[in-house]
């Protein structure tokens, strides 16, 4: 059997070293009512209405009164000396530069002003960063220690799970299905985090309408409207995205027919030139991830395991292979890029923020973190789902970056109790009634309208927390993207990643199991 499977991943790895040589959509004509979540827009956009099922309104939470009770909170400061990344904390509120409150950060005081009222208590914290020079490793020492010595400061933080995984099995961080008064069946709190990065049937990380940088972390395609049309193609992109034809063969059919030029006439085609796509190699996973595969899956009792490439993964890394080494797509961290622009963040500046800026470039796939550098510039704007890689996948699958997407993680202590998860409810209920307006604006900008709005939902609507991105090194998967993600060289070297990857994560799980065994408090 072994044989069998080694000749398996051989031969598909084989074609990927020959290939290397050479529901989010809705439509309601329902009329836009009074308690609609988006009273202020624009009349040319169509709200959809909220749908019923898991639905809980803030009236309808469990009020308490809390004794005084003071809760902690520390967030990462996910813009801490990055000026084109806009972050506006968590649950914290922050004042901008200029030591205003925008708009969502007003609305973030009013919640934690109402919530304090309702169930006497405060709402305290830090937004860590300032001073730092290493912010994931100085926070995570704060949080070790402060775990470690039995100080137990902060009841609970949010940064990116990337960098936490090994908190789990150190007991750091409490089983979220432990504390019965949070509802992980409302609407409130994002149902695909359960899908994704549960382990064993216990989750240790929570996204949903509590925070606003998970959203932010999710890939989209921006795409610019003006030279969409300059370039001659006239199917409507929202009509393709509504209809499930937003997918590989129709973004390819587009690539195909883009014109390039060599816009400073030295012969080369460089970061200087018009492209169609700009991205980075890291997205090549992301497409196969859209397709609807994954490095891990998971058994029917939560289990994970690293799955063989299937042929629908082979067949869509390739495609996506063969597109962005076709000479129309823009990749931002060729070791080119690195060599002339070493500095950090340089080779997203000088490569595809800059092409896409200069009208330059078509399409950019990244995050949503960084919208002040598109509401700024004159053209207009698409903001996109990834395509899908057929239409019989059933819909869209949107990746968010483990590197920059935050969820809220409670400290494993004596303070883990149920008035905390019902604080924390309280919080995430209130904050899906009274967020999404001021959010989607301040994302949007100028770009604010229905159509963008309604491409907002599809793609939150249908994000995939994917395990082995998020477990990394933990779950084995840390090589094995690395390979994947080699444009230079896709032949791994020494032993099969596969193989070593399955190995790991089968001791990670182990690990887990063993800690759920013992009594960390």
């Amino acid at each position: 059997m072994k044989k069998t499977i080694a000749l398996f991943l051989s031969l598909i790895f084989l074609i990927l070293v020959l290939s290397s040589c050479n529901e989010a959509e809705k439509n309601s004509e329902n009329a836009l009512s009074e308690n609609s979540q988006f009273e202020n827009l624009p009349s040319d956009i169509e709200v959809m209405p909220v749908p019923i099922s898991g639905e809980i309104s803030y009236e309808q939470t469990k009020k308490k009164d809390l004794g005084g009770r003071t809760f902690n909170i520390i967030e990462r400061y996910f813009g801490h000396n990055k000026e084109s990344i806009h972050y506006s904390g968590e649950v914290l509120y922050m004042e901008n530069k200029d030591g205003v409150l925008d708009s969502v950060n007003k609305t973030k005081k009013e919640i934690i002003e109402q919530i304090e009222k309702d169930y006497n208590c405060k709402i305290e914290g830090e937004i860590f960063g300032e001073g730092s020079s290493n912010i994931v490793k100085d926070l995570k020492n704060v949080l070790e220690n402060d775990i470690v010595s039995k100080t137990y400061k902060y009841d609970f933080f949010f940064e990116t799970p990337y960098y936490y995984t090994d908190f789990i099995v150190n007991g750091y961080i409490k089983d979220v299905n432990e504390i019965s008064a949070i509802n992980l069946k409302s609407s409130c709190w994002d149902e695909k985090i359960l899908e994704g990065v549960s382990i064993c049937e216990s989750l240790y990380f929570l996204t949903g309408a509590i925070n606003c940088f998970d959203n932010d972390g999710t890939i989209v395609m921006y795409m610019n409207k003006d030279l969409y049309e300059k370039n001659g193609y006239i199917e409507d992109v929202y009509s393709l995205v509504r209809d499930k034809k937003w997918t590989y063969d129709k973004f390819f059919e587009m690539a195909s027919q883009f014109e390039v030029s060599d816009i400073n006439k030295d012969g080369e085609r460089n970061e200087f030139d018009n492209w169609f796509l700009g991205s980075e190699s890291s997205n090549l996973y992301v497409h196969v991830v859209s397709s609807g595969e994954t490095i891990v899956k998971k058994d029917k009792e939560d289990v994970p395991f690293v799955q063989n490439p299937s042929d629908l993964f082979v067949d869509a890394y390739k495609k996506y292979y063969d597109l962005y080494k076709g000479g129309n797509v823009l990749v931002a961290d060729l070791q080119e890029y690195y060599n002339k622009y070493p500095n950090p963040g340089e080779i997203y500046e000088k490569t595809v923020n800059r092409a896409f800026m200069e009208e330059r470039m078509l399409f950019h796939m990244t995050t949503l973190i960084q919208p002040s550098l598109y509401n700024s510039l004159d053209f207009d704007i698409a903001v996109l789902p990834v395509p899908m890689y057929n239409e019989t996948q059933g819909g869209y699958i949107s990746y968010t970056s483990p590197h920059t997407f935050s969820s809220l993680m409670i400290i494993n202590s004596p303070k883990a109790d149920d008035d905390l998860g019902i604080m924390i409810q309280a919080l995430c209920e209130l904050s899906e009634e009274k967020l999404k307006e001021p959010y989607y604006e301040q994302l949007l900008g100028k770009n604010f309208n229905g159509e963008n709005v309604e491409m907002l939902d599809i793609v939150f609507d249908s994000r995939a927390y994917d395990f082995a991105s998020v477990f990394g090194s933990m779950s084995g998967a840390n090589r094995l993207l690395e390979h994947i993600q080699n444009f230079n060289n896709p032949v791994y070297c020494g032993p099969d990643p596969w193989l070593i990857a399955s190995h790991t994560l089968e001791l990670y799980v182990e690990k887990i199991k063993d800690m759920r065994k013992k009594d960390f408090q």
